[in-house]
């Protein structure tokens, strides 16, 4: 059986610019909310954030974060209000988009020999709700969203153990988790994002290619 070609993509700082979405996140947080002390609203998201991710490990749920905001202001959120908002504010996931994002992945979505997918943390809504103008591209089966995906690595990889599989991630523990499940996958570091610069070499682990722009990738698809 032909072996078949999977890209699967994680989303932020790969697709996805979360820097500057979390600043217009922020501010639709903050109109929802509608604290009379609006710099001091701004403040704590930006502190609880923050501390959110780093009791985590880097994960973030923005569910949780809100809990620990209404915690922290000693004030009630009304949870499914603010997360609404955040889901209807097209303008910001448009604005957060990497300028080549669209024009790349729709071409590689014209490849009928690519079989292309997402593997990424977070609430599956906003994930998706982020991949929404190019949604078509992608095919459901291979559409892989965790709240915390470290831990389903072995099992997505093991689902594609008879496939060329292409990951592009802006971690390396994930790309280096992913080739020891799946020797042959090709790791694409994608260096841009908070922690471009700040991840440690792991021992005896190169991912095949570093890129710093999606359109370095199509060069990397041995799909003919």
């Amino acid at each position: 059986m032909k072996k078949r070609n999977i890209i699967l993509f994680d989303i932020d700082y790969t697709l996805f610019n979360a820097k500057i979405y979390r600043e217009l996140m922020f501010a639709v947080i903050a109109d929802t909310i509608a604290l009379e002390n609006r710099e001091r609203l701004l403040q704590a998201l930006e502190e609880v954030y923050f501390s959110h991710r780093k009791k985590t490990g880097g994960y973030f749920d923005i569910e949780f974060m809100l809990d620990e905001l209404a915690r922290e202001l000693a004030i009630e959120i009304d949870t499914v209000k603010v997360l609404e908002a955040i889901l209807a504010d097209e303008a910001s996931f448009q604005r957060s988009l990497f300028d080549e994002t669209v024009e790349v992945m729709e071409k590689l979505g014209g490849n009928k020999e690519l079989h292309i997918g997402v593997f990424s943390s977070g609430r599956e809504a906003h994930q998706l709700r982020k991949l929404q103008a190019f949604a078509h591209v992608f095919k459901q089966e291979h559409m892989h969203i965790f709240l915390f995906k470290n831990n389903e690595i072995a099992s997505v990889m093991k689902k594609y153990k008879n496939d060329n599989v292409y990951l592009v991630d802006d971690v390396l523990e994930i790309l280096y988790k992913a080739k020891q499940f799946h020797p042959h996958l090709v790791a694409i570091w994608m260096k841009r994002g908070r922690l471009a610069d700040k991840q440690k070499p792991i021992e005896n682990f190169t991912p095949d290619y570093t890129v710093e722009d999606l359109r370095e990738i199509e060069p990397i698809l041995f799909i003919k």
